[in-house]
């Protein structure tokens, strides 16, 4: 993820100071107060927390307060003798275990767990830097893995306590150099004699160096001549004080609270009772000689807490002082504190950082308390109440019952599969031999001598019962066996909706389990992160993040940012959200083709990273860059020149389609003037050659006629030749019989009319 940046150093100008560094003066009421406060914290935390953390981690570890059946006694070393199962259900356990991978995946898959809100504007770009440098703290300079792997199961248990601080640390470093001149080795000696120099001490020793030098001869010719010169070579040891982010997981046995409080950043003492090794408490810069007086006489104060031991899964053997003699190896107990006293008596109470020592609980030193923050989270919330209820809580009963119903089925079974014998009681040497190791000879007068008394196997009858319990336990913690894809009977005969339903409902319930953890635990740590920021690092620093190197500014950042969770988000499984995501990504793909305001480049890498970060895959850089301003810029220059081209390209195009259009309109013009041409011509043709077979038909026509009126007019004058003839033919008739008449009329006896 993010490569660690130099630490911030608190020797410059300006910089915070170790928390404890300048006791603050205080006085008897203000003492006596402070410990009041905490007595009252110690009983709560004794009397009502400590019994609820035992017996959470009692059941985490296997132990139940069921005992076995079939109580024998104890043996010869004391220890109880039971004939009946041991058997336990290790439910805790199992639930919780289970739990850890799907919550590890959501959380350390991802590089923002959560993310900062900008107040305007202008805080835009501080909100995301402060983001990415809020998850580097976490994740490297407090190692935000293994940091978030304890604390899931401290909060699974009963809550998870963490306590984030501006840390101060004084370091010895020592540097070699070789080559240094007199001079300058004079000085750093007279800084080391300066008590305010963080140079401690230097160690040298002179060499002789042979350099060669080049010297001007009178003739202008330049000679090489060696010369030797003392040097040092040495080490120097200086005392570095550098500040950072510390994100301490406090055990849940030794976190106190006043009972009243509703919120840890509201209650009036809220602290870390706990004891530590006197090297420890000396490096919070308390003088040697007054830790020694709070110091236990034992090395190893814990084998009589309890809960310390429940929560250790074992207790430690106690060690004198006489066994080891260094002084610096024992225990003094401490209480760390953010307590609110008036002590300017204007009303109003001011947090302030108190530390005490001892069994006694000496208030040692009270200083302002802006540079410590507590954080208590819990699964399951208990409003007005800074410390809620654990899953492992939750799953105590089922726990017990569970394995009371396993022991009773396995007894029934034991005793149905090993009947116990039954002989005369007054045969000796068969009540010798028939010793059974399960349960042993029954005596009776039965004159068949040695018989069996079979039981029958009734541990059936606690299936239901375990089923039933198994199933209040999946609905407690949201782990079952469908939701993880482990019993593929359990949806045999069902519906896709009515199966969906089974699968997803657990891991509904996860998705729950999981904001809540960032709500209650990641989220306060990173507002405690910005405000240690913004007081302590009022210099810019170059951090590298997200593969880029970033110069940091924190006292810019706005202090009223808020956090909203990222992970957790949204239902359905896992493929489920890919699909979603997919769908998302296709639509902005479409808006950004068209150029909608609703989607930019860094909308669309987030989408890109959150589908990487459900894959699996936690640095989405690999995959895809994180968009700067410069490349935003740079992409949205490209974006404009390639429309600006694009218009280009189109008014070429119109242009040419123009061209084209007129081109093909002229050619078009020419090949219908060569048509019209054509086609006048082949009217010509036709028209000639219809004046030709029109000049044909009627020179045709006309000598046709011509023949015709010569035919008629030969057959005219063929008819009147005959009709002429005939004429004269009837002349002549006539004539011949007027002249027949005549000749009649001469005679006397003939007369003749002429009709």
């Amino acid at each position: 993820m993010n490569e660690l940046p130099p630490e911030a150093d608190v020797t410059a100008e300006g910089s915070g100071a170790a928390p404890i560094d300048q006791p603050g003066s205080f006085t008897d009421d203000e003492k006596r107060t402070v410990q009041a406060l905490y007595r009252r914290a110690r009983d709560h935390a004794d009397n009502e927390l400590a019994p609820k953390l035992r017996a959470a981690w009692r059941a985490y570890d296997g132990k139940v307060d069921q005992e076995p059946a079939f109580y024998q006694g104890p043996d010869a070393q004391g220890r109880e003798i039971y004939h009946g199962s041991t058997a336990v259900v290790r439910e805790v356990y199992d639930k919780l275990r289970a739990m850890l991978p799907e919550l590890a995946r959501i959380f350390l898959s991802s590089d923002e767990m959560v993310a900062f809100d900008p107040t305007g504007p202008e805080d835009e770009e501080q909100a995301k830097q402060a983001t990415d440098y809020a998850n580097y703290v976490i994740a490297r300079q407090n190692n935000g893995e293994e940091l978030l792997l304890d604390a899931f199961i401290d909060w699974a248990i009963k809550f998870a306590a963490a306590k984030v601080y501006w840390s101060v640390e004084e370091k010895q470093e020592e540097n070699g150099f070789a080559g240094l001149g007199e001079q300058a080795l004079f000085m750093l000696q007279q800084m080391a004699q300066d008590p305010s120099s963080p140079v401690e001490s230097i160690e040298a020793e002179p060499e002789v160096e042979t350099l060669e030098t080049q010297q001007m001869q009178p003739d202008g010719s330049v000679v090489i001549v060696p010369q030797q010169a003392i040097t040092f070579r040495g080490k120097l040891r200086k005392n570095v004080r550098k500040g950072r982010h510390a994100i301490e997981l406090i055990p849940q046995d030794e976190i106190i609270i006043d009972p009243d409080a509703q919120t840890e950043a509201e209650a009036v003492f809220i602290g870390h009772d706990c004891y530590r090794r006197v090297t420890d408490v000396v490096a919070l810069g308390i003088p040697y000689d007054t830790v020694m007086e709070y110091a236990s006489g034992n090395i190893r104060p814990f084998n009589n807490d309890s809960t310390a031991q429940a929560r250790r899964g074992r207790s430690s053997g106690m060690l004198v002082a006489s066994d080891v003699p260094d002084a610096s190896l024992r225990y003094v107990r401490v209480c760390e504190a953010l307590v609110r006293l008036d002590r300017d008596e204007d009303g109003i109470a001011e947090r302030y950082r108190a530390l005490m020592l001892g069994d006694a609980q000496e208030l040692i030193q009270l200083d302002p308390g802006d540079d410590c923050y507590y954080v208590l989270a819990s699964p399951i919330r208990r409003p007005h109440e800074p410390i809620g209820d654990g899953i492992a809580e939750s799953l105590i009963d089922i726990q017990e019952q569970l394995t009371a119903a396993l022991r009773g089925w396995n007894n029934s079974m034991n005793r149905s599969c090993n009947p116990r014998e039954i002989i005369d009681e007054n045969d000796a040497n068969a009540h010798q031999d028939m010793q059974s190791p399960f349960g042993g000879p029954i005596r009776s007068n039965n004159p068949a001598g040695i018989g069996f008394h079979v039981m029958p196997f009734v541990g059936d009858r606690n299936m239901p019962l375990i089923q039933y319990l198994e199933t209040r336990s999946s609905g407690r913690t949201g782990i079952s066996m469908a939701g993880q894809g482990l019993d593929p009977d359990v949806l045999k005969g069902q519906t896709v909706d009515a199966a969906k339903a089974v699968v997803t409902a657990p891991q509904v319930q996860l998705e729950f389990l999981a904001r809540e953890f960032a709500a209650g635990f990641v989220r306060p740590i990173n507002l405690a992160i910005l405000k240690l920021s913004k007081a302590y690092q009022d210099k810019k620093t170059t951090v590298r993040l997200r593969n880029k190197w970033v110069e940091v500014d924190p006292s810019q950042w706005s202090a009223d940012m808020d956090c909203s969770v990222r992970v957790g988000l949204g239902g359905g499984t896992k493929q489920e959200k890919l699909a979603g995501l997919a769908a998302i990504m296709t639509k902005q793909e479409m808006l950004m083709q068209i150029g909608s305001p609703l989607v930019s480049m860094d909308e669309y890498r987030n989408a890109l990273g959150q589908f990487c970060e459900l894959m699996g895959y936690k640095a989405t850089q690999r995959f895809f860059k994180e968009p700067t301003e410069e490349s935003m810029q740079a992409a949205a220059q490209q974006a404009e020149q390639q429309k600006q081209q694009a218009a280009q390209q189109a008014i070429q195009l119109e242009a040419a389609k123009a061209g084209a259009t007129a081109q093909e309109k002229a050619k078009g013009d020419l090949e219908k003037a060569k048509l019209d041409i054509a086609a006048a011509d082949r009217k010509a043709q036709l028209d000639a050659e219809l004046a030709r077979e029109a000049a044909v038909m009627q020179m045709t026509v006309q000598r046709e006629k011509i023949e015709a009126d010569r035919q008629t007019a030969m057959v005219k004058m063929q008819l009147e030749a005959q009709l002429k003839r005939e004429e004269l033919a009837a002349e002549e008739r006539l004539e011949r019989l007027k002249m027949e008449n005549h000749s009649r009329d001469g005679q006397g006896n003939m007369r003749t009319v002429v009709q």
